[in-house]
Order: C-alpha cells, then sequence, then structure tokens
C-alpha cells in the first residue's frame, strides 16, 4: 500500500519542475505517512511477539521483521525506480516500448499562463507558493473531489478532533481493560467439557477458585481397582528410559503410590489395593492426606 501511496502521490503531481523537485516533494508529502504507517505497524507486530502463546509469537515476529524489511525496500529499491520512472514521464515516453509521444499542451494553444513551471526549490521545506503550484490534476475521480470538498475539511474542524481525541481515548481504555481482564491463553479445560456434567461443573469452579492449581480430567472410563498393577508397571517403565532423570522417582509425585502408602498407614508401598477397598480407601484418602497435594484434586461421579 505504501507503493501506491508513493506513486499515486508522484502521478497527481503537475508536470513541471526537474526529477529531483518531483521526487523531493513526493516524499515530504508522502513519507511521513508512510513511516509512521510502517512503524505502527513494526511495533504493534512487535509488541504482539511478547505472547507466550508459540504460534502467534512466531506470527508476530515474521511479520515485524517484514514491514521492517518492507520499509527497506521502499527506500533502496522502489524509490529509484521511481526515479527512471520520472524521467520517462518528463520526456513524454510511453510505458512499454519508451517512444516519445507529443505533448499535446506544446502542440495546442501551449500551457495556461497562470501556471507557472517550477523552479528548483530548496529542499529542506515546500513554501507555501509551491504547495500551491503542486496542486493535483483536474481530471480527478469523485473519490478525490469529495475528500477534497467535504472529508479534507470536516477532517480540520476543532469539534471534529476533540470528538476524534475522546473517540481514540475510550477505545484505548476498552482495549486495556480486555487485555487486563478478558484475555484468555489457549483453550481452558472448561471449554472442551461437555455442558452441565460434572467435570464442567469441577473445571469451571477449580479455574475461577483454585487457579493456581493442575488439574486433570479422565476422558475415557478406567476400571482404576483393576488398572493398579498396569499404572505402577507403566510408571517404572517410564522410570528405567534413558531420558528419565534417575534422581526423582515418578513413584514420589504419583497419586497412585500416595494412596498405597496412606492405605499402609503412612510407610512407603507399591502393593495395589483389593477391588473391594479401592475406592473407600480413596475417598478417605482423597478427603485427608490426598488433598494435601494439588495434583491429587479431583472429581468423581
Amino acid at each position: 500500500d505504501d507503493m501506491f501511496v508513493l506513486a499515486h502521490t508522484m502521478t497527481a503531481l503537475e508536470a513541471h519542475g526537474t526529477v529531483a523537485n518531483r521526487m523531493v516533494t513526493t516524499f515530504e508529502l508522502a513519507g511521513p505517512s508512510i513511516f509512521l504507517t510502517s512503524f505502527s505497524n513494526f511495533m504493534a507486530f512487535l509488541i504482539t511477539s511478547a505472547t507466550p502463546i508459540t504460534v502467534v509469537r512466531a506470527f508476530s515476529q515474521q511479520l515485524s521483521m517484514a514491514v521492517l524489511l518492507n520499509f527497506i525496500y521502499l527506500l533502496c529499491f522502489f524509490a529509484p525506480m521511481m526515479v527512471f520512472d520520472t524521467k520517462r514521464m518528463l520526456d513524454n515516453r510511453m510505458d512499454l516500448i519508451l517512444l516519445k509521444v507529443e505533448d499535446s499542451d506544446a502542440a495546442g494553444a501551449g500551457a495556461s499562463p497562470s501556471k507557472k513551471p517550477l523552479q528548483q526549490h530548496d529542499v529542506r521545506r515546500i513554501t507555501t507558493d509551491q504547495l500551491a503550484r503542486l496542486s493535483v490534476r483536474d481530471d480527478v475521480n469523485p473519490l478525490t473531489v469529495f475528500v477534497r470538498k467535504f472529508y479534507g475539511p470536516i477532517l480540520m474542524y476543532p469539534i471534529t478532533k476533540v470528538l476524534v481525541l475522546i473517540g481514540f481515548g475510550l477505545l484505548f481504555g476498552f482495549l486495556t481493560h480486555n487485555a487486563l481482564e478478558n484475555t484468555d491463553i489457549g483453550i481452558r479445560p472448561s471449554d472442551i467439557a461437555l455442558d452441565d456434567s460434572y467435570q464442567s461443573e469441577f473445571l469451571n469452579f477449580q479455574e475461577e477458585e483454585f487457579p493456581t492449581y493442575s488439574a486433570v480430567i479422565v476422558s475415557v472410563p478406567v476400571d482404576f481397582p483393576k488398572a493398579q498393577s498396569g499404572l505402577l508397571m507403566l510408571q517404572d517403565a517410564i522410570q528405567e528410559d534413558y531420558w528419565v532423570v534417575k534422581s526423582l522417582r515418578i513413584s514420589q509425585s504419583s497419586w497412585l503410590n500416595s494412596l498405597l502408602t496412606f492405605a499402609n498407614g503412612n510407610i512407603p508401598s507399591d502393593t495395589p489395593l483389593s477391588e473391594a477397598a479401592f475406592y473407600p480407601t480413596f475417598v478417605a484418602w482423597a478427603t485427608s492426606t490426598g488433598a494435601v497435594y494439588s495434583d491429587n484434586m479431583s472429581c468423581r461421579n
């Protein structure tokens, strides 16, 4: 879009003056706009790259670099191409075949005496008289007429500026409030639990009242009394894996080992309970020792 702004600004100028004049004037008129938009986009993506969500962070980092490289491209590659195109325009050459065409103003009655050719001017600043002589061509489209006669003057009214500032302040406050109060990172477990189920009720309560505690929900039916031996064997198999630190035992943080230790009088044990005694022991453990550990918080239908 910045390229379109530069190209439109260049072609909208009266066909007078040198190539340097037209380039300086183009960048004085359109340069601040493309710089501010590029800088705003760059900073927006750079700030978003601080999010802990990996895919959003990677996307924002790539887009911030793309905006920066695009701005460098405008200055180092597109601007020189505009110089060549300006020379072509001032020489009255066609786009593709670069053949000179007859100047209709020169061939006819001549240029209007009210429009004097623009002379070489100070590149540091454009004077008011020069801006008046750099007005856009007369053959403009209806949108340009609307912006020039209605939209532009409305924006310059003091009441309009005040309303814009108030609107920006309200929008900034609303977005800040949402960012601080209503922003969730990722999907919460309660979002995927079935509505009106005990899992949904438990997870909503846990997320609202105990947000620092972790919670695990079993999504498939498991016969835990019969699965005790299998779970203990699985823990041992994982513990012996090459990538598992041997100094830290899985059994020390396992809810099942904590339950078996509770059933054995707080003496470490890995002997499974009988199927009939499993759930009564589990209830007694979960309401006493088991409730001390956040990993052991659970809900049961």
